[in-house]
């Protein structure tokens, strides 16, 4: 590294946390860090929700799992794992992390995922992908919002596996039939995989057409299985 660059990144730094530890103290008595959610304070070691609003989201039972499982459109993966019911108060907190940037939030799902689903079940598989935004959307937003929960995850993650290679119409007002047709042939592998074991990751699952297309570009690109983890999926479709 240029010696010059390297002196100018540390002074940076410096400066940065001088004026952080300088002025955060005053500003966080002015504008108080509070709860997105409920508005409460947050303590200390909290970003973005307080411990009481991320606290209450509801965890799915076994039987809403299989309830769930049973109406996924799952020809291109095997197994399927969920974690919260897709709440009106989950769907704030989702939202905060898509759209408002609030990324904190990807290190406290993957926390909950480690917890649920231990360390070894993500060991087990060669690769952990997420579903890829386009080009465009992912330009506009600027990070994919899937990827930010994963990279926290252990084991091998790549966000570059598989590429959306139509831009789709978003599947929240379609139907069923329609998600179908929306996403048909939209992905592709970037690459041979043969014989590698693939954990596929997204956000939100409905229907499963997404995640299924997903599976279908790779497999075939020899990926020998594919499974997929999802944070939640609402009850109210089953």
């Amino acid at each position: 590294m240029n010696p010059a660059y390297h002196s100018y990144m540390n002074f940076n730094t410096s400066i940065n946390n001088l004026f952080g530890n300088i002025f955060k103290p005053v500003v966080d008595t002015i504008f108080p860090p509070v709860c997105f959610l409920c508005d409460s304070l947050l303590d200390s070691n909290r970003k973005v929700v307080c411990t009481s609003c991320w606290s209450s989201q509801k965890f799915l039972t076994n039987k809403e799992l299989l309830e769930i499982q049973n109406v996924i459109i799952r020809s291109n993966f095997k197994d399927i794992n969920i974690l919260f019911d897709f709440t009106e108060e989950f769907q704030k907190i989702i939202h905060l992390l898509k759209y408002e940037r609030c990324l904190t939030l990807g290190y406290y799902f993957a926390n909950e995922l480690v917890s649920k689903f231990k360390e070894s079940f993500f060991l087990k598989y060669d690769i952990i992908i997420p579903v890829p935004l386009h080009p465009i959307k992912y330009r506009e937003r600027g990070y994919n919002q899937s990827y930010e929960i994963i990279r926290h995850l252990p084991g091998n993650k790549r966000k570059d596996l598989i590429k959306r290679k139509k831009q789709t119409q978003s599947q929240t007002k379609l139907s069923r039939e329609e998600r179908i047709l929306n996403v048909s042939e939209a992905f592709e592998c970037k690459e041979y995989i043969q014989s590698l074991r693939i954990l596929l990751f997204d956000d939100i699952i409905t229907t499963g057409s997404t995640l299924n297309e997903c599976g279908k570009a790779l497999l075939k690109c020899g990926a020998s299985r594919v499974d997929v983890l999802c944070l939640a999926a609402p009850l109210k479709h089953v």
